[in-house]
């Protein structure tokens, strides 16, 4: 079996990538459980590739998020008239479930 030999290859030359990069083409192919299976999540996450698909979802997110927050912030004012600070407080209530912490 081809994790066995993988596992053969000494950790100075290289294994760890090897397993990361079985593990991105295995995703082109099988099944996310499978995979999970298979592959150790760690091993993945040396990947220098898997840390550049990590961060761009992370600024993307952060990006959505900060759009998402302008939009409602732009609504309660034309809705409710509010200024900044208000604007800021009633956000907060409302992302917070309406509990005042």
């Amino acid at each position: 079996m081809i994790a066995a030999q993988i596992n053969q290859i000494p950790p100075e030359l290289g294994r760890a990538q090897l397993w990361a990069c079985c593990d991105v083409l295995a995703g082109l192919r099988f099944e996310k459980e499978l995979i999970k299976r298979i592959f150790r999540e760690e091993v993945m996450q040396e990947s220098v590739t898997y840390q550049d698909i990590l961060q761009k979802g992370v600024e993307r997110g952060l990006k959505q998020g900060i759009q998402q927050g302008m939009q409602l912030g732009l609504q309660l004012r034309r809705n409710y008239g509010c200024n900044p600070a208000t604007t800021a407080a009633v956000g907060g209530l409302i992302s917070s479930g309406g509990r005042s912490d």
